[in-house]
């Protein structure tokens, strides 16, 4: 058998290693860098603290510890807010639904637009969006759907 030689691949000299959309300037990247430098000797120095104020657990099942410490940060640390923002038109158009007003109504304290043309396709994007919103709730965090209570005029 004959062995190869690897090669390692190597960047063009003028191409740049780390490349952002947005070039950040000296003072933002060291006001960045030491934030984060500060976060994580913050939490390095908590999860010593909870290794030493906790040392039965780690030694009888360090796994578990590891997992049990990993949920619960996970559980109370705020989360990302995944997709696209609610529209605040909807949520309005829905609320005006709920205390059973009627959609001329709510056209018109939602919409101002004095084309007719266009004041009707928004018309029916509101109307969609609405019925799109009650259809399909949003997903709690384990990826359920919340439960939404419909009126009798919705």
């Amino acid at each position: 058998m004959r062995s190869r030689k690897v090669q390692k691949a190597t960047p063009p000299a003028n191409a740049t290693t780390l490349q952002t959309k947005r070039s950040r300037s000296n003072a933002e990247t060291k006001r960045h860098l030491g934030d984060t430098r500060q976060f994580r000797a913050e939490l390095r120095d908590f999860a010593r603290q909870l290794g030493r104020n906790h040392t039965k657990h780690w030694e009888r099942n360090p796994r578990k510890a590891r997992e049990l410490a990993v949920q619960c940060f996970r559980k109370y640390l705020p989360h990302a807010r995944l997709g696209r923002p609610r529209s605040a038109d909807v949520t309005r158009a829905l609320e005006l639904r709920q205390q059973g007003k009627r959609w001329p109504e709510i056209y018109s304290e939602l919409i101002v637009d004095e084309d007719p043309d266009r004041r009707s396709a928004k018309q029916l994007r509101l109307r969609a969006a609405v019925r799109s919103r009650l259809r399909y709730p949003k997903r709690t965090s384990a990826g359920r759907r919340r439960l939404v209570f419909r009126s009798a005029t919705a």
